[in-house]
């Protein structure tokens, strides 16, 4: 399967560009020419000296930095490029092989090769997707394991995440005020009218009202896991996920554990709006984030002069010496837009 050897691979042709990381779109069917599949511990990395290949190499990475910038509307997004960027060449790869030495997470080695490329210059990324506008860079692809190497100007880093995050989105769009001010970033998917309605609908259930309330809380993921009683957290998590970002008919076995779990109206919201094959859920939620992190929260970090920052979707990396400032950007940004406070762990 290519999925087990995509890590290892050092390709020597084309690959084309897979979308399959943005909501709605399937991916694509790859094309490699000839590549070389090794364990990780037999890697090798040979430096190159023959200035012609050097002299195209470099040429290379400033045609694709010109095009990302050329494609990036928002100073902030490019901004961004050029954080990851330099943070990637301040990465120590001895550091983060060291910490993989033991790994036998895939994405663990998919990180290394990235971050490898990153490391020499290389840049890979899409400043704004066309389905849920998130921002992704090589560093949007790491796992933690991997993003604990990281530091920022020889300062270690601090990485606050928002918990349990999407539905706490989710919940807070039963706030009119919420709901008015983000209409914008996702009208086109469902009437303002309309959302209003659903909501208005479901909040007559207790269930889905302890919903809402779990979500604002970050607790949502630990109470199907005491109620189905599943060993771990993230297996909770993945379910929730799994469920309520698919299309209504999909997953039949989850939508009985929902049921099970007390949560019928769950059941309802979901196969309501995620209809006909319409993502709409997981569109909606990740517009709401983006706009909410990317385009609220992370220029107002430039203008405070917090930077360099990483940006992993729902979280944002930054120096230990500054993370209370950021910290309290996050919540001011927040609570101006009309949420709960959300849980901000690190």
């Amino acid at each position: 399967r290519y999925t087990r050897y995509r890590p290892f691979i050092s390709v020597v042709g084309d690959i084309r560009v897979d979308d399959s990381y943005q909501v709605s779109k399937l991916a694509k069917r790859y094309s490699l020419d000839p590549a070389i599949t090794k364990p990780f511990d037999q890697l090798q990395f040979i430096e190159i000296s023959d200035p012609s290949i050097l002299k195209r190499l470099s040429k290379k990475k400033e045609d694709e930095l010109e095009s990302i910038n050329r494609d990036t509307n928002e100073p902030h997004r490019w901004q961004l490029v050029q954080d990851a960027l330099l943070i990637g060449q301040q990465l120590e790869l001895r550091d983060v092989r060291a910490l993989l030495e033991n790994d036998t997470n895939p994405k663990s080695f998919d990180s290394f090769y990235h971050l490898t490329n990153l490391h020499s210059g290389y840049y890979y990324g899409n400043t704004k997707d066309e389905s849920g506008h998130r921002f992704h860079s090589p560093w949007t692809n790491t796992n933690s394991v991997v993003r604990s190497a990281i530091t920022i100007n020889n300062e270690d880093v601090v990485e606050l995440d928002l918990k349990n995050s999407q539905f706490f989105f989710l919940a807070n769009l039963a706030n009119t005020e919420v709901i008015s001010l983000l209409e914008s970033e996702w009208h086109h998917l469902l009437p303002l009218t309309e959302i209003q309605s659903i909501y208005a609908d479901l909040m007559q259930n207790d269930d889905f009202v302890d919903f809402l309330q779990l979500a604002r809380e970050g607790r949502l993921y630990e109470e199907f896991q005491t109620r189905l009683k599943i060993r771990e957290r993230h297996t909770a998590k993945e379910m929730v996920i799994r469920y309520m970002f698919s299309n209504s008919g999909q997953f039949r076995w989850d939508e009985r554990r929902f049921r099970r779990a007390g949560f019928p109206s769950l059941v309802e919201f979901r196969n309501w709006l995620n209809f006909d094959g319409l993502k709409t859920i997981p569109t909606m939620l990740q517009r709401i984030e983006a706009y909410v992190i990317i385009d609220c929260i992370v220029p107002r970090i430039y203008e405070r002069d917090l930077a360099p920052i990483v940006t992993v979707h729902d979280s944002i990396i930054c120096r230990r010496s500054v993370s209370n400032n950021v910290r309290g950007i996050m919540l001011d940004v927040f609570d101006e837009l009309g949420f709960s406070e959300p849980i901000i762990v690190g």
